[in-house]
């Protein structure tokens, strides 16, 4: 994803595209212990606080090249652990150069 999607309200309500992990986690259907975030990029810190303060852990985008795809493989798999895993790839993690009109 190219965002954590864990910022609060939005016009009034819980339910929007940028919250889904927050409403996970305080419904505790998400261990924020074991949820790691790669490629999350742009400027918007200030939405992703409760990503922080929750224990998720984020690899923004800029990380990706230095740390390599293996060394970040390994670190998701450290933390995710042998426990059931939810894999979800956000089409906004892609360009978008490549896959413009995304929201």
């Amino acid at each position: 994803d190219a965002h954590c999607d864990t910022s609060g309200l939005f016009d009034m309500t819980k339910f929007h595209h940028g919250g889904p992990f927050r409403n996970a986690v305080l419904d505790g259907v998400l261990d924020p212990a074991r949820t790691i975030q790669i490629g999350i990029r742009g400027s918007a810190e200030y939405l992703w606080e409760f990503t922080y303060e929750s224990g998720m852990t984020v690899v923004h985008a800029e990380e990706v090249t230095g740390l390599g795809i293996p060394a970040i493989i390994e670190k998701a798999r450290r933390i995710v652990g042998d426990g059931p895993t939810y894999i979800s790839f956000d089409v906004d993690s892609i360009d978008p150069a490549f896959a413009p009109g995304t929201g």
